[in-house]
């Protein structure tokens, strides 16, 4: 992999500005017709604890090959907590406080369909609902999406992004979400 040009670590830094800046609800958000990185923060900080947010409230850091498309928006669809890593990981965390049950994604005995759970009733709406109340997502557009983004999760510490940088409540996280997938493992055996 070559290795960062200045121009390269300039443009990392107008993408940590302009991330914050464009900061928006998702319903009013201006996305480009570009790729690029986004990145997800708490409308208030501290509203995740005992876990703790990046600089500003930040908890993810994602990218797009098309921010217009808002492929995001995934991540704030009740119907994708199967496919979102985001929303399994704010579920988990949030399970106690919003009461949410852990179900299978979908029918069959594939272990991925317990591993990417989803939520029973009603659990996938709540948790979308507290996604559009609590949180606000930034956009930057580079063509060097992947390179950026890279380079931005172990510069600013998103609390939900579990690689790519010596994240300190990775194993919590990873805990509550096995919880949630053994918690789903059960319900698929009928218990």
């Amino acid at each position: 992999m070559p290795k960062p040009t200045s121009a390269f670590h300039e443009d990392a830094k107008a993408a940590i500005v302009a991330l914050a800046a464009s900061r928006a609800a998702i319903d009013r958000l201006a996305a480009p017709s570009a790729s690029g990185v986004y990145a997800i923060y708490l409308r208030t900080p501290g509203l995740l604890a005992p876990f703790t947010e990046g600089d500003g409230g930040l908890i993810y850091v994602g990218l797009s090959t098309d921010l217009a498309a808002r492929e995001f928006e995934q991540h704030f669809a009740s119907g994708s907590t199967g496919v979102s890593t985001l929303r399994r990981s704010l579920g988990a965390v949030l399970k106690e406080k919003l009461e949410l049950r852990a179900i299978p994604r979908s029918a069959g005995a594939s272990e991925s369909n317990v591993r990417n759970y989803s939520f029973a009733g009603d659990g996938n709406e709540q948790l979308t609902k507290w996604m559009r109340d609590h949180l606000e997502v930034g956009v930057y557009a580079s063509p060097r999406f992947k390179e950026l983004e890279d380079e931005l999760v172990p510069r600013l510490s998103p609390l939900l992004n579990l690689t790519k940088w010596p994240n300190p409540h990775r194993a919590e996280i990873k805990r509550l979400r096995k919880a949630c997938a053994d918690e789903a493992r059960v319900v698929r055996r009928g218990g």
